[in-house]
């Protein structure tokens, strides 16, 4: 394949996820704070995601990450039906782990946790533009993850490279005006049955201030068992870090030099 040829197959890719009408599970960013010391406070923001860390220590910190989706839309199958599609998406997790910086700019991480999501699905029904039924689908989800990561920092760029090895389990799952093998079809059946395993690497590139640099992290993910799910294998994420310790000046440290 030439090499040209790849950002049009990386739209396609993105755009064939998207459009799937039930995508159990969508790889959240991946939380890559790069935290060097005690006190460094971070942020990674973008459209639906939220996260934070901290460093409780030299070479432990701690995370919150938090993710929120919705999207909505139609399609018309002939000049009589159509459907009206609503998704929403949210998922809170808790990590931490260690850190270790070596060299001038390396950085080491090893974090772990986990976290509830919730799935929520909706589309209704109509026929020469009159209101027929409402198809619902409800799930909730548990994961659990561990992410090392390597990373270069220095004051206008970083770089890091991760994997994420993740596991989500579905339970209370509800649903009306499903059929078996509406169920069946569309890979929802037994969801609830088993944990699903991904692996899933990710680069991350910063560039901007010391204090404020623009983001984008680009995800591959890859389900682990022969068990069927709809779900994202890529997710591209773009917003803005901030290191809100620089921003602001760290408890205890001077604001001018002194002299006796």
């Amino acid at each position: 394949m030439k090499t040209k040829n790849l950002p049009l197959l990386l739209v396609i890719v993105l755009m064939m996820s998207l459009s799937s009408c039930k995508v159990m599970y969508k790889p959240g960013m991946q939380n890559v704070p790069l935290i060097k010391e005690k006190g460094d406070f971070t942020s990674t923001l973008s459209y639906n995601n939220y996260q934070l860390a901290y460093g409780l220590t030299d070479q432990f910190g701690i995370m919150a990450n938090g993710h929120y989706n919705i999207n909505e839309w139609s399609s018309s199958f002939d000049s009589i039906s159509s459907n009206e599609y609503t998704t929403r998406r949210w998922s809170a997790d808790l990590g931490a782990g260690y850190y270790k910086a070596f060299g001038d700019n390396g950085i080491f991480e090893l974090y772990g946790g986990g976290g509830f999501g919730m799935y929520d699905f909706d589309y209704d029904v109509f026929e020469n533009d009159e209101f027929q039924s409402t198809y619902e689908y409800d799930a909730s989800s548990w994961r659990v993850f561990l992410q090392p990561s390597l990373g270069f920092v220095s004051d206008n760029f970083e770089v890091a490279f991760s994997t994420r090895f993740m596991g989500v389990s579905f339970f209370d799952i509800a649903y009306r005006n499903y059929t078996e093998e509406d169920l069946i079809y569309e890979d929802l059946n037994d969801l609830g049955t088993t944990m699903y395993p991904f692996i899933e690497p990710a680069v991350t590139i910063r560039a901007g201030h010391k204090s404020v640099k623009f983001h984008i992290q680009l995800i591959y993910s890859k389900k682990l068992t022969e068990r069927s799910l709809s779900y994202m294998p890529v997710n591209l994420n773009i917003g803005i870090n901030l290191r809100i310790s620089d921003l602001f000046n760290k408890v205890g440290e001077p604001t001018l030099e002194t002299y006796d």
